[in-house]
């Protein structure tokens, strides 16, 4: 049972105080985060651990289940014996919303990316690392599982009037800091030739130095 509650608690799950103090934190948690929960304080009451956090839903009195980050410690007696727990309770509702935006997002992304053949890519100029996009592998027929490659690996990947093309445009574009585009005629291991439209632009920092490039690969294969 609960033996405090404070006024936060209460606002979160929408009782009252004398709501709380007749209640258990098992009548107000999600089924599916009950088990994890008590084995955790199974593991504190056993003195395996000191602590413990986990991300859990309560159900609130409308019903409604809203998310926390849980963290709870455990008083023992002088004699050692085990006396309360202390828990540390932070809505985390806000946030848990954002990511399943965010992801819904990101998948919308990408199914956009793939029905347009639009892949981005970014080159790190600093740390002179790469990032390639789900939808690059695929036009370049490369594993996901391996890393993007550099500037100077793709040369295998075009053409050779193509690759004299493109790595003039990109020399442009960091001895300028201008924006670039060319169309180039790629070379895939596990099938035909395909255009691609690519670009690239500047990013600068504070200081206006050139920090990084960023840009999009399109298939422009029925164009051609």
């Amino acid at each position: 049972r609960w033996l405090k509650v404070n006024q936060k608690l209460c606002t979160i799950v929408g009782y009252t105080l004398d709501d709380m103090l007749r209640k258990t934190f098992q009548d107000i948690t999600h089924p599916d985060d009950l088990d994890l929960e008590l084995d955790n304080m199974r593991q504190l009451l056993a003195g395996k651990i000191s602590t413990f956090s986990m991300e859990k839903r309560y159900r609130r009195k409308d019903g409604a289940f809203v998310w926390i980050n849980l963290t709870v410690s455990l008083v023992l007696r002088i004699d050692g014996a085990p006396d309360y727990f202390i828990s540390m309770v932070e809505d985390i509702q806000q946030r848990k919303e954002a990511e399943a935006a965010l992801r819904i997002s990101e998948a919308t992304l990408k199914e956009a990316q793939r029905l347009a053949g639009l892949g981005n890519w970014a080159w790190d100029l600093r740390n002179d690392r790469y990032f390639w996009s789900e939808e690059i592998y695929r036009l370049h027929g490369r594993d996901r599982s391996l890393p993007a490659l550099g500037f100077q690996q793709m040369q295998a990947y075009f053409t050779p009037d193509s690759w004299v093309v493109l790595t003039a445009a990109l020399d442009a574009c960091l001895a300028r800091g201008t924006h670039f585009s060319c169309d180039s005629e790629a070379v895939r291991g596990d099938g035909p030739h395909l255009w691609v439209s690519i670009s690239g632009e500047v990013v600068r920092d504070a200081d206006g130095k050139m920090v990084e490039l960023r840009g999009t690969v399109q298939d422009i294969t029925e164009r051609k």
